[in-house]
């Protein structure tokens, strides 16, 4: 049975129970070396085809509607600069203002970038087919710069992972999990480790890290 984990995580109490109920459902394990062994050229080119429609849809839809109301909520208040962020101040403001044009939790995406990169916006990865805060890789980066986004820099790369993730929210609704599993693997492969009920050791890491940081600026 496929585990879903709520995207009501912009309360801290929401991710709180999303936790609880991938713990319970799911038995952890550690799959990090699932990565190594994992074709990315492979594993990700099949996804651009099948996400390029949804993502040519998602770039209209936010260029129509520029104005989108913000997900200003009680205890997610805009309030970037963030001290315990080892991000760049300005990234800092960018980035919570394009998760706010996208319904995207600011702290959820901090910490995939976290895991992603550490926050360097110069790392570079999968023997450099992956690059920068997001590690968007190479199979994205003629489709982002023909929407403008230059993924070598640091807004651009924020940009281009933001929209795919914004891409994998619309594909598994309420399913947090889904979501990380197929950011940091490729849709393909996260798919199939997930029929074989294996879910990545860093996800439960990526959520309880949001769920810290959303704490500290509801204290």
């Amino acid at each position: 049975m496929r585990r879903t984990i709520g995207f009501g995580f912009i309360a801290c109490l929401s991710l709180v129970i999303s936790v609880t109920a991938y713990r319970q459902n799911k038995a952890m394990i550690e799959a990090e070396k699932e990565l190594a062994e994992i074709p990315v050229v492979e594993t990700i080119l099949d996804e651009r085809t099948v996400a390029e429609q949804a993502m040519d849809d998602i770039v209209a839809r936010y260029q129509e509607e520029p104005e989108i109301e913000s997900i200003e909520k009680e205890g997610n208040k805009m309030s970037a600069p963030y001290s315990f962020l080892p991000l760049d101040d300005e990234l800092q403001i960018y980035m919570e203002e394009r998760c706010s044009d996208l319904e995207i939790n600011f702290f959820l995406a901090a910490s995939l970038m976290d895991s992603e990169s550490s926050f360097n916006p110069e790392a570079v990865g999968d023997s450099g087919r992956s690059v920068g805060l997001f590690q968007v890789n190479k199979c994205w980066w003629t489709y982002m710069a023909e929407h403008g986004i230059d993924v070598h820099e640091p807004r651009g790369n924020i940009d281009a992972g933001l929209r795919v993730l914004r891409g994998l929210m619309d594909d598994y609704p309420d399913d947090v999990s889904a979501v990380i599993q197929c950011y940091k693997c490729g849709q393909t492969r996260g798919e199939e480790l997930m029929r074989e009920g294996i879910y990545l050791s860093c996800i439960e890491d990526i959520v309880n890290k949001a769920i810290e940081w959303q704490t500290k600026i509801e204290k």
